[in-house]
């Protein structure tokens, strides 16, 4: 296809359509390159005549003979060609523009995916000491040194595509090489902190924590989340107390909240500060979460969450949150809100109430009755 187009529009006299060919196809190449992106998002954004001009121009003002009668006498012919069959012209770029440069693409894509994977492998061979792949992921000493060894033979590539493929290929089985050395841990004192930071990630971002993990942005926010309700544990137990429940399939996103699309902002302020200035509680519909560094304590819903807030921080109704506020005041307790688009189906008191009770089943907020 690709000599079948060239041969069509630039007509090159005998003996230079060799290198004719080769120098329109290595510029057509380059501008497909980019053509083809920009068509599969913005199919408007392609001008195919203007490329095609600007191809044919570049490669023969490049021609060191251009001034020759006969060089010039074809070059006309290609323009009064393309403008007396336009229709021709266009169904054929647009053929080599669909055949040949997704293909170049995706070649070239394949090959991109396969180098990096033998780095990953190569870096992981080098600086595992011993240790899985999940143990180098959460490791801050093991991680930057996996990441330092990719960046020798690709200095550009992105932190988290690095750790993402190096999880990817221990769950293929494509490392090949075997851990030998095993850290032994007990989360019980800690684990609901991971929890909680790890269902906090997702609910902000729709990351699992395999993907939190890998990003080194969210990797942070999730040590200070987690470190925030358990600050005695360090921020290695508490990742692998996240990787635990994941294993244990403890962390699965509730059903309601992928399915519900409410424009959904997860806000977490402390009880205390919600206490002293009620216009940090948006007058919005939603779910709110009390937490403390022990746990989840109430789960519950509103159409508008700072009279509920409000309401519950002066004298809850709910007698087991009253009693714990009386008890242990709310000096260390966190709310964490959902807020939703009034707009929304949230409005309905049914979708809250599906949202809040899946929550409660998932969560096991200790002072709720359980629906």
């Amino acid at each position: 296809m690709t000599r079948y187009a060239v041969g069509i529009f630039l007509c090159p006299p005998v003996g230079l359509k060799s290198n004719w060919e080769s120098r329109f196809m290595a510029e057509i190449s380059n501008r497909l390159r980019y053509i083809t992106i920009i068509s599969q998002s913005r199919p408007q954004a392609l001008d195919v005549r203007q490329v095609w001009e600007k191809c044919v121009r570049t490669v023969y003002r490049s021609d060191a003979r251009c001034k020759s009668p006969r060089i010039q006498g074809d070059h006309e012919l290609c323009f009064g060609f393309q403008e007396l069959e336009m229709t021709r012209h266009v169904l054929v770029l647009e053929l080599v523009m669909l055949t040949v440069a997704p293909a170049m693409v995706a070649a070239e894509a394949e090959t991109r995916e396969a180098k990096v994977t033998e780095v990953v492998r190569e870096s992981f061979r080098e600086v595992h000491g011993g240790f899985s792949a999940d143990e180098v992921l959460v490791r801050d000493d093991l991680n930057a040194a996996f990441i330092a060894r990719c960046r020798k033979s690709l200095p550009d590539a992105d932190e988290t595509r690095l750790n993402w493929t190096l999880l990817n290929m221990r769950k293929a089985g494509r490392l090949d090489v075997p851990a030998t050395r095993r850290t032994v841990l007990r989360h019980d004192e800690y684990l609901h902190a991971a929890e909680i930071a790890a269902r906090l990630m997702y609910d902000k971002y729709e990351l699992s924590t395999d993907r939190v993990l890998c990003d080194p942005r969210r990797r942070q926010e999730f040590d200070e989340a987690a470190q925030a309700v358990f600050p005695g544990a360090s921020a290695y137990r508490l990742r692998r107390a996240a990787l635990y429940l994941r294993k244990a399939r403890r962390l699965r996103p509730e059903l309601v909240l992928r399915v519900a699309q409410w424009d959904k902002k997860v806000v977490t302020i402390s009880a205390d500060a919600a206490a002293r200035d009620a216009k940090r509680v948006p007058e919005s519909p939603g779910v709110y979460i009390f937490r403390d560094s022990t746990g989840y304590l109430y789960i519950g819903e509103s159409a508008n969450l700072r009279r509920r807030i409000t309401d519950h921080l002066d004298d809850s109704d709910r007698k087991s949150l009253a009693h714990y506020f009386h008890r242990s005041g709310i000096r260390a307790v966190t709310l964490e809100l959902h807020v939703f688009d009034p707009d929304s189906e949230a409005k309905l008191t049914s979708m809250r109430r599906a949202y809040e009770s899946e929550l409660i089943r998932s969560r096991k907020p200790r002072l709720n009755i359980a629906p």
